[in-house]
């Protein structure tokens, strides 16, 4: 019984091993060529619902500047929200940086943790829940807000 259990811990850390180790750029990379254009008209009735997608709404640069004790010139001058490799905080690889106050697109959610893609530059890594302050659902074509999620 005794091996059975240390074959099982062995087995389980490899795969928690092998999970980190993946590159999560190639896991999602077909979302680096998503199309982002906007469309000419850009009216709630060109949004169909189905179309809508989750979207991480980032905390403000003035609840940044409460949170941190400095001011808001301070925070666009200076701040920016990172990005991280993966959500293990030991490693602390940041591999991105977001503006507060704006949203991104939300990949998967794990725990406390989302996979986003930073809305200009298509970055892709992991933001930390602190730093979410609520979702809007928007249609990915023309980054409008469907209807009812505003």
């Amino acid at each position: 019984m005794k091996i059975k259990i240390i074959l099982l811990i062995i087995i389980f850390g490899a795969l928690i091993a092998w999970v980190a180790s993946t590159d999560t750029t190639a896991k999602f990379s077909t979302l680096l060529t998503r199309e982002r254009k906007v469309a000419n008209t850009n009216t709630f009735d060109n949004i169909s619902m189905e179309n809508c997608e989750n979207y991480a709404v980032l905390i403000s640069d003035s609840k940044l500047a409460k949170r941190m004790g400095v001011s808001k010139a301070w925070i666009r001058e200076n701040h920016q929200i990172e990005l991280f490799a993966d959500t293990i905080m030991s490693k602390k690889q940041i591999i991105g940086h977001v503006p507060p106050g704006g949203h991104c697109y939300i990949v998967e959610q794990v725990g406390p943790w989302f996979f986003v893609q930073s809305p200009g530059s298509n970055e892709l890594g992991w933001l930390h829940q602190s730093n979410v302050v609520g979702f809007v659902k928007k249609d990915p074509k023309t980054l409008i807000p469907c209807p009812g999620y505003f």
